[in-house]
């Protein structure tokens, strides 16, 4: 019963990430200008697993700048690294840091397999923040 339980649980914890990435990325398929990345952003799952092309999307930072810009239109932002962006919302008090207050770096985001939801669900996180 405690291992059905268990799985249970990780089952759960599955679903509310799948959801609140889900919902992120269609915040973030706002901020895009490619119609075929708001596609890709809204929706971003088959059936059990994160498409392809979503990853694709999420491991590049030019999505994310898109929003930074957005928010921040005065400032500066170079598109080929995660860096810039992380330190800019640094710069603003907002520390992308996971529940464990691991920080979220360029290495972690732009890593396709494994892909790290966690990492980008931070991100977004810190960039609606």
């Amino acid at each position: 019963r405690g291992a059905k339980l268990q799985e249970h649980e990780i089952k759960l914890r599955q679903m509310q990430t799948r959801a609140k990435l889900t919902s992120s990325l269609a915040w973030l398929s706002k901020f895009v200008e490619l119609d075929a990345t708001r596609t890709t952003l809204l929706t971003p799952y088959t059936r059990h697993e994160l498409r392809g092309e979503a990853i694709a999307v999420l491991v590049t930072p030019t999505a994310y700048a898109s929003v930074y810009h957005h928010i921040y239109p005065t400032e500066p932002l170079d598109h080929t690294s995660f860096w810039p962006l992380i330190h800019g919302l640094a710069r603003r008090g907002i520390y992308v840091l996971e529940g464990d207050e691991t920080a979220v770096n360029d290495s972690m985001l732009k890593l396709r397999n494994p892909f790290s939801e966690l990492a980008h669900l931070t991100l977004l996180d810190g960039l609606m923040a």
